[in-house]
């Protein structure tokens, strides 16, 4: 396995031969006995993409939830003044 380099020892640069191999590395080593780096790559991208995205959406889903409850919070103290909706009146203060 060396020799096709499937295995090439650990990231602080030991190889341990002996030692029992985790579920993680036989998957990484079967991802590059088969040719397939680049789909794994490309999947692992689309995948933090993704979670990328998701974690943009629950921050502005928290902003928004906060902007929400300030303005409520406003309302009810009476610092914004509310204009009925029923009523239109262009010179009422807001």
């Amino acid at each position: 396995m060396v020799l096709f380099k499937i295995v090439n020892g650990y990231g602080d640069g030991t190889f341990l031969p002996a030692n029992k191999v985790t579920r993680a590395e036989l998957s990484k080593m079967l991802v590059i006995a088969m040719g397939k780096e680049s789909q794994v790559e490309a999947a692992k991208k689309k995948y933090l993409d993704s979670v990328y995205a998701l974690k943009r959406a629950i921050k502005i889903a928290i902003k928004v939830y906060e902007n929400r409850k300030l303005i409520n919070d406003r309302f009810k103290k009476g610092l914004m003044n509310i204009v009925k909706e029923d009523v239109y009146n262009d010179t009422r203060r807001v």
